[in-house]
């Protein structure tokens, strides 16, 4: 008697155990649980991938309160060793497509009609070749469940309800009755419905009810789903093979007389698993990322985020823009771009040591300087350079002539910046024709005086063309090519400008 009493003790627990625990993960090919994995609620497992592989899926799982695991299931993958592509079945399909590199698994079914004959999974192995044939998909004996009719009280959705394999019939019950038992039933590939039709029986009407749900496309309800449901009853809600439940899987009939949420289920055709940068934090949907979702990067105190905080699974299955970084450096200056100008080099944020330079559009000049540098200290050595409206039309230098001194486009040309003296010398061969300095009014726009020329003197041509010695772009070596007005030359002109400034 206490021998058999113990037993019944240690039964118990061991039913309590299994009542209340997820099955055992099951480490994918080419990876490893990084620890023994519990299964009892809220117990958690790490999955790992040899090296050379790359995890695809959830690598961190839960088990929940429903004894189902969190996440995805997890594939290591090697995109540098390839299996020979495949083709599906005949009469069948891939699950969610068929990549052909080492660690992807490949699963197969058939169409409506058909069954499937040998595995449905292979995987590519490592030494490039496949562990299982493809199966194939034969014509089944019989494709039909047997007729159903409507419920008393009641109705099927659609006025016509096949009964080939894959089909699915909706029922609905008239005013004052409620359903009881399934809302739609499927005909399974064994040639039975999953579930008995319903019935509908009168209810009262006093008592608040969470209206019809259907199951989600590409999804059914896991057990019982009654509906219209009373207040606090739930429905489960699990998605087919290749698809995701997004939203809860469980959903509960509010007091309101609604239901508590409405989940879908999506293509389980994923974009890459995101990790949050160094220094930086991840929200959102990045491991992995669903079409529409998006993955929200944070830097910590102290960093700047270099890049796109916000990157979303476009349909494509690749992330709109790539992953962001945080540096250490200076603020961003991209909310600050400076009117009639824009930003070019590391501006946001700012790297200590690189310099942030602003371009003005044309007709604008840089105010002073037109670069500010991130420094150590993470702060701009300079507030952001602004463009001004150049107040003159910019001065271009005659045939035979060139602009001198420290300006703005010398010696080709000199920008009308309010305030700009412009100072023009002649080659040999030319006369200066007015003075040779002229100023642009900030009051007017105008240059005064009326900016000089340089007239080409017929008899020193031939001279000029064979003896000039000045370069392009330089005023070095024009010494004694360049006069003004007066005769001078340019060495003297420089002289007395220095002297000028000065004084």
């Amino acid at each position: 008697m206490r021998f058999g009493f113990i037993l019944i003790i240690l039964l118990r627990l061991f039913t309590f155990k299994t009542c209340n625990a997820c099955p055992p993960i099951q480490p994918p090919p080419y990876g490893s649980l990084v620890r023994v994995c519990g299964t009892q609620i809220d117990d958690n497992c790490f999955i790992d991938c040899e090296p050379g592989y790359d995890i695809i899926g959830s690598c961190y799982r839960v088990c929940l309160k429903d004894n189902t695991w969190s996440g995805i299931d997890t594939q290591c993958i090697n995109p540098s060793v390839s299996c020979e592509p495949l083709t599906p079945p005949e009469n069948g399909e891939f699950v969610f497509g068929c990549q052909h590199f080492a660690g992807v698994v490949c699963e197969s079914r058939c169409k409506m009609g058909y069954t499937l004959t040998g595995k449905s999974k292979t995987l590519c192995l490592k030494n490039g070749t496949w562990s299982e044939k493809l199966p194939t998909c034969l014509s089944s004996t019989s494709n039909a469940c047997p007729p159903v009719t409507a419920p008393t009280h009641g109705g099927i959705t659609k006025a016509t309800c096949g009964n080939s394999i894959g089909t699915v019939c909706e029922f609905y019950c008239n005013p004052g009755f409620q359903l009881n038992g399934q809302t739609s039933i499927k005909c399974l590939a064994s040639n039975t419905w999953s579930s008995s039709v319903p019935t509908c029986v009168k209810s009262d009407t006093k008592t608040p009810v969470c209206p019809q749900i259907t199951a989600p496309e590409n999804g059914g309800f896991k057990g019982q789903c009654q509906t219209p449901a009373t207040i606090g009853q739930t429905c489960t809600i699990e998605c087919n093979a290749g698809y995701l439940l997004t939203g809860s899987p469980t959903i509960v009939c509010r007091k309101d007389a609604k239901w508590s949420d409405s989940p879908i289920c999506v293509l389980k055709a994923t974009c890459s698993v995101l990790n949050p940068p160094i220094n930086g934090l991840i929200t959102g949907q990045c491991s992995p990322g669903i079409v529409g979702r998006s993955c929200i990067f944070t830097c910590k105190k102290g960093f700047e985020m270099l890049g796109v905080s916000k990157l979303v699974c476009e349909n494509s299955f690749k992330w709109s823009s790539p992953v962001p970084k945080c540096v250490v450096g200076c603020p961003s200056l991209l909310a600050n771009v400076p009117a009639n100008g824009n930003f070019k080099g590391h501006c946001g944020p700012g790297i200590i040591g690189e310099q942030c330079t602003v371009v003005c559009d044309d007709g604008y000049s840089n105010l002073g300087s037109s670069s500010i540098r991130c420094n150590e200290n993470k702060q701009w050595d300079g507030p952001v350079p602004q463009c001004q409206r150049n107040a003159c039309v910019t001065l271009i230098a005659p045939r035979g002539g060139l602009f001198i001194n420290q300006c703005v486009g010398c010696p080709k040309s000199c920008v009308g910046t309010a305030g700009q003296t412009c100072t023009l010398i002649c080659s040999q061969g030319y006369t200066m024709q007015g003075t040779p300095s002229t100023v642009c009014q900030s009051s007017t726009r105008h240059w005064k005086p009326i900016p000089a020329t340089c007239r080409a003197n017929a008899s020193l041509m031939k001279s000029l063309s064979s003896s000039s010695t000045c370069k392009p772009g330089s005023n070095k070596g024009c010494e004694t090519k360049f006069r003004d007005a007066s005769g001078s030359k340019l060495k003297d002109l420089q002289s007395r400008s220095k002297k000028k400034k000065a004084k």
